[in-house]
């Protein structure tokens, strides 16, 4: 089972200890004894889509112009599929050192996560194209529920970090951040548990027959894929991240605009949940049964399945559905390592794991196991990164990012989409401005 929905953001620029204010996205306690007094983020952004089966390249771009294309480039292989596609939006933020130990933060983000789980091509494919699929005759077995889900909402935070320990060679600082969570929406389409016949029939029609299992779907908020998408909130929640951040920095560093020799790092990312009042009639759920002996029209799925499955109620038996749910954010345990190789060369391994336990609750967001190991000059006006990338979802992909004075632009792909091709596409830019005293700047 493939965990999608959140990657890891920025990649190569969250590794920068000039990243400033940006740093307490990605923990808390990274701004904590900052080289800035005061830092501000204008804007950020960090778009990304991955998948299991399809490899991106710059050559294939042209390919996804219109929705049957892009549908066709993920399932029209007929092979099962998952897809993540997700968007963050980082609104003016700004951080404030106090002291030498305390740092505060104020943090505005918006995003909107996507993911189609486990999607079958075939059952796509025969809804979409009927008795002219190859792969008729097919017998969907159970195994595996597939899921859909959309999820947007804001963020409203307030972050601190705190020095706990500068003694000698050991530097410890801690950070926390609490969050109004304002959700704008969330919806959902799971089928759970389908076992059923594909097959044509002599009017050359693709039907289902012999099928068992349930479907549900459900909108809260506003629906996520309408054009006429609201900002405004239509649901609220409280979430957290926590964060620890230990330094190793021997006398012969301790003049460096940089003094650790080592540095380790753990947050625990995207506590808390949203909770949602459904649409009544954007709501439903459903049990499946087609006795053997009786066909059901796939075709009749493709434009409109709601009313479909309302209208055929003796193949769909309906469940009165729950009038509220609380969609959980995607929790992650983030770790880190960072060694100055030598001056202004570091290399840094970062591990986030999915600690979520959502397989039964398809509005859930889910995120993805990953490993990143970045090398990366780091200067005080310019940085370069080269992330190396592997994950559960997309595998293997290499990408590069730059900290230019203000400027910081990046993508964990890049590499990998010029050279040869990689099962996701990233990209993410930003501004961010610091200001020192005097006895900051060394």
């Amino acid at each position: 089972m493939i965990n999608v929905a959140n990657a890891q953001e920025m990649n190569g620029f969250r590794t920068d200890n000039y990243n400033g204010v940006y740093g307490a996205f990605f923990n808390p306690a990274n701004f904590g004894n900052s080289p800035y007094k005061l830092d501000v983020g204008l804007v950020g952004l960090n778009i990304f889509a991955g998948n299991k089966n399809l490899d991106f390249s710059f050559n294939t771009f042209s390919d996804l112009s219109t929705d049957t294309n892009v549908l066709n480039s993920f399932v029209g292989n007929g092979k099962t599929n998952s897809i993540m596609v997700n968007a963050q939006f980082h609104l003016p933020s700004i951080s404030y050192k106090v002291n030498d130990k305390i740092g505060i933060a104020f943090l505005l983000r918006s995003r909107i996560l996507l993911s189609l789980q486990d999607i079958d091509g075939t059952l796509i494919n025969s809804i979409r194209m009927g008795a002219t699929n190859p792969a008729l005759p097919y017998q969907l077995n159970g195994t595996t529920n597939m899921r859909l889900s959309a999820n947007a909402f804001s963020e409203y935070a307030v972050a601190g970090s705190y020095v706990a320990v500068n003694e000698g060679f050991h530097f410890l600082k801690v950070g926390g951040t609490i969050k109004y969570l304002a959700g704008v929406g969330n919806s959902y389409l799971q089928l759970d548990k389908i076992n059923a016949t594909l097959d044509t029939i002599s009017n050359g029609n693709a039907v289902a027959t012999k099928a068992s299992g349930s479907i549900a779907y459900a909108v809260g908020g506003v629906e996520i894929v309408n054009p006429s998408l609201s900002l405004a909130a239509n649901a609220s929640g409280i979430g957290a991240d926590l964060g620890i951040v230990y330094e190793y920095r021997p006398d012969h560093l301790k003049n460096e605009h940089i003094p650790y020799l080592l540095k380790a790092n753990a947050a625990l990312l995207d506590l808390g949940s949203i909770n949602y009042k459904v649409i009544p009639n954007q709501t439903a759920g459903y049990t499946i049964n087609i006795p053997a002996g009786q066909n059901f029209d796939l075709s009749k799925l493709d434009r409109n399945y709601k009313d479909t499955l309302i209208k055929y109620s003796n193949y769909f038996s309906k469940i009165s559905p729950e009038s509220s749910y609380r969609v959980s954010l995607p929790r992650t345990l983030q770790l880190g390592l960072d060694y100055r190789a030598i001056k202004n060369v570091f290399v840094a391994a970062n591990v986030q794991l999915a600690i979520s336990n959502n397989e039964s609750k398809a509005y859930n967001p889910k995120a993805v196991n990953a490993v990143t190991i970045t090398p990366r000059y780091e200067g005080k006006l310019l940085a370069a990164y080269l992330p190396i990338n592997f994950s559960n979802l997309s595998k293997t992909s290499i990408g590069f990012g730059l900290r230019a004075g203000p400027l910081f632009v990046g993508s964990s792909s890049l590499i990998s989409l010029m050279i040869s091709n990689s099962k996701q596409m990233d990209f993410y830019f930003g501004f961010r401005f610091g200001f020192k005293t005097k006895k900051d700047i060394k």
